[in-house]
């Protein structure tokens, strides 16, 4: 049934796009008119009927879906992670509102059409990154894009706030600062945390630079595969906390 949702021209999500599928909270991978596919923390019920929520600022777009196809991406090691899940769900009706996010995201280049979008590719990382945003220092970086990034904060983020982002590698830091604004913020699974997506203006080719140099340390812990993960979700290496399964 996967193939349901590939009627139509496909949006990936170049930086995590924080949704509610049920009671449930969810990261949209990528999204068409006609249905999406999710990252979910624990397995839904296929054939299940379920309200899709997207908050844009502005709004927030709800619609009736069906939940088609559910598949595991990787089990948690420890009690900090969640097993993760891959979801594809078809909107029951037609949502003019998802025309307009698509239109929006497209042009903010939060989002392209999937067929474009292998040349940005989102790391995890794991080896010590750390940045400083705003009034708030040495903020975890969870995953890392050319565009965007995902960060451990001590305290809620705003959306549609900006701030100036500084990078530190291996507690040292770089002279190097990125305008960025928050995209999305929400509580983490850690007790006590949160979690703010950021996209990064006017710092493509520095970021390559500092991928490049994570990636060529010894015991670097950086996920180079999260995009193939996307297309298929047994394709990956594991990373900390998390054990992919293969098939």
């Amino acid at each position: 049934m996967k193939a349901d949702l590939r009627n139509e021209h496909r949006y990936f999500v170049v930086t995590p796009l924080a949704a509610r599928l049920g009671d449930a909270n969810a990261d949209v991978v990528d999204i068409s008119t006609r249905g999406a596919r999710l990252q979910v923390t624990r397995s839904m019920e296929i054939g299940r009927h379920l309200n899709f929520a997207i908050s844009t600022g502005e709004a927030t777009i709800e619609t009736p879906a069906v939940a088609v196809w559910c598949d595991v991406a990787a089990f948690a090691m420890h009690d900090e992670e969640s097993d993760r899940y891959l979801c594809g769900i078809t909107f029951e009706r037609s949502v003019s509102m998802i025309r307009h996010l698509i239109d929006d995201l497209l042009a903010t280049r939060a989002a392209i059409a999937i067929e474009e979008s292998r040349a940005l590719e989102r790391y995890r990382v794991i080896a010590p990154l750390t940045v400083s945003f705003s009034d708030q220092e040495r903020l975890r970086v969870l995953d890392l894009s050319i565009r965007g990034a995902r960060l451990s904060t001590p305290e809620l983020l705003t959306p549609g706030s900006s701030g100036r982002l500084r990078f530190a590698i291996n507690g040292n830091d770089t002279q190097v600062w990125l305008p960025a604004t928050v995209i999305w913020a929400r509580p983490a699974e850690r007790k006590g945390r949160f979690e703010a997506g950021l996209r990064i203006a006017d710092g493509e080719d520095w970021l390559k630079t500092v991928i490049d140099e994570l990636a060529l340390r010894d015991g670097v812990a950086i996920e180079t595969d999260s995009l193939q993960r996307k297309f298929d979700p047994f394709a990956h290496r594991p990373s900390a906390g998390l054990v992919g399964l293969r098939r």
